[in-house]
């Protein structure tokens, strides 16, 4: 008994499609439609399965660090630096910072996940309460509000005038007047 097999949802269904075409239910040709792979790698993947059972099946990367990945120790150095110079400065600001001063090339969703990981928060936007519209005023009259508009009405056939508008604000009538000096 080698131990336990942790396995993904992915590789579970390629399994189940896999013994079916060791069982004859379906051909190679026909499997790589159902798993979504290539016919030459549905050969590999019975090689797999063939050699090492259904170890072979599961991804070999699995729990190793990502090639991608930066050194740990970038990180504690990215880490050090944003908490004793730039600790006001957003995690782009603060990448394009590094590039300048420090020539530390990262990401700045890299330095923001850094930054999280190590429980130092970056300014993250708060939410803003709803604003509720202002209630009307119950009374005709009981508020007016006043607009006016400088403009060459008459395209230079007359006195320049202004328009002046006023809404009641119970009733939401308006009430227009053009003025000429």
């Amino acid at each position: 008994m080698e131990g336990i097999l942790t396995m993904s949802q992915k590789e579970a269904d390629r399994m189940k499609i896999i013994s079916q075409i060791e069982r004859k239910v379906l051909t190679v040709e026909e499997a790589p439609e159902l798993i979504r792979i290539s016919p030459r790698q549905t050969y590999r993947v019975l090689r797999k399965l063939k050699e090492e059972g259904t170890k072979g099946i599961i991804h070999k990367l699995r729990g190793r660090k990502s090639n991608r990945g930066y050194p740990e120790k970038l990180k504690k150095e990215v880490v050090g630096i944003y908490e004793a110079h730039y600790n006001d400065y957003g995690p782009t600001l603060f990448s394009e910072e590094l590039v300048k001063s420090h020539n530390i090339s990262a990401d700045h969703e890299t330095i923001r996940k850094w930054l999280r990981a190590e429980a130092i928060t970056t300014s993250m936007r708060k939410k803003r309460p709803h604003r509720k519209r202002r209630e009307r005023r119950n009374c005709s009259g009981a508020l007016l509000q006043f607009d006016g508009s400088h403009h060459d009405w008459f395209e230079g056939r007359g006195a320049e005038c202004c328009l002046i508008n006023c809404v009641d604000d119970s009733s939401g009538k308006s009430i227009s007047e053009i003025c000429c000096t």
